[in-house]
């Protein structure tokens, strides 16, 4: 169900009984609803029961996408825009059955830029302006009905990045300006990496890091050029928090929590081998929280600030091998809020 809390017991409140996450727009949540009779409902709410409306009705729901002052809801087959009004909730594009837009959201230069395929070209990387004619695909990487397989959007300074498939099977990092002349690769490896994808692109000290090849890598926009960082690393995901590059990577069967401040003596691992699995890094002010498993606790919460020393087990929640199981880790008012489960309560939530 969709609740409201001020972080007390006495005030949680249930809103609507939905299972969907919400989303939040102007200071006012939006979220779905199944609706048997005619599809989907797309809800708005300020926090109150008589706050809480019916914004539009649509086919099927995929989700919703920030864009400045307005925001897009997807479906498998169709486009909208909203600007968080009944009235100003309307249908941007409709195509095919086989049109579908999936996967990545970013905002740039006023356009929303995500990856697209229209039963004619494969899937590209298109954009639009909310509007019918502004919604289009912005260049044809791949000629044809093959897929470019755009993935890991992300904006640094003025450009937009992408990786994207121009010559299988060879993934490349690319960066455009919103034009198409403006869009082309900027990295350039070689078949000797094999089969490889580019993966985990995060940004960091003004630059752009991936994983490619097992191998952690550094491209810097402002020379155009892309530097190996460290090598044999099978790195799973990245964030970047309190001035430092965390990510997992992969050992055999275990995830083990790695540190980097951009080169290869500050990469690091952070935790001993016996502690795995490290799942739902939230980056805060001060480091990340995160849920990790252990052979003497479990799956429970922990916080690293990006030293051996620093990096700890915040508390056993459930006491024992079990574990507590702590998912959906979200800041609210300087603290941390997470679901998770202990012998007294249950599935509850938690703060620390």
């Amino acid at each position: 169900g969709f609740y409201v809390t001020d972080g007390t017991s006495e005030g949680t409140l249930l809103l609507h009984p939905t299972k969907t996450r919400p989303f939040v727009f102007k200071d006012k949540f939006y979220f779905s609803s199944f609706n048997p009779d005619q599809g989907i409902d797309i809800w708005r709410s300020d926090g109150t029961t008589e706050g809480t409306q019916l914004l539009v009705t649509i086919s099927n729901f995929s989700g919703f996408h920030p864009a400045g002052d307005k925001f897009f809801i997807n479906t498998f087959t169709e486009f909208w825009v909203s600007d968080g009004t009944s009235e100003g909730t309307t249908l941007v594009k409709e195509l095919d059955s086989g049109y579908s837009y999936t996967g990545e959201y970013v905002y740039y230069k006023d356009k929303l830029y995500f990856k697209a395929d229209d039963d004619v070209h494969g899937e590209e990387l298109w954009t639009s302006d909310g509007t019918t004619e502004g919604t289009r695909m912005l260049v044809d990487i791949v000629r044809g009905e093959d897929d470019a397989r755009i993935e890991n959007l992300v904006v640094v300074g003025d450009l937009l990045y992408f990786t994207a498939e121009n010559t299988r099977p060879y993934r490349q990092l690319w960066r455009t300006d919103g034009t198409a002349a403006g869009t082309y690769p900027v990295t350039e490896f070689e078949t000797t990496y094999g089969n490889r994808r580019i993966e985990a692109v995060t940004p960091a000290f003004g630059d752009i890091f991936f994983e490619f090849g097992e191998k952690l890598w550094r491209y810097d926009p402002q020379e155009n050029q892309t530097t190996l960082v460290a090598n044999h690393l099978e790195i799973v995901n990245m964030v970047f928090a309190y001035d430092k590059l965390f990510f997992t990577i992969r050992s055999g069967e275990q995830k083990v929590l790695w540190m980097s401040e951009g080169t290869e003596a500050t990469s690091q691992p952070l935790l001993p081998s016996h502690t795995n699995s490290i799942q739902q890094m939230l980056p805060l002010g001060s480091g990340i929280a995160f849920m990790a498993s252990s052979g003497e606790y479990g799956w429970e919460a922990w916080f690293s600030r990006g030293t051996f020393a620093e990096t700890y087990m915040i508390n056993d929640i459930y006491e024992g091998h079990e574990g507590a199981y702590p998912i959906n880790f979200v800041k609210y008012k300087g603290r941390v809020l997470f679901l998770a489960t202990n012998k007294k309560n249950g599935r509850s939530i938690f703060q620390t």
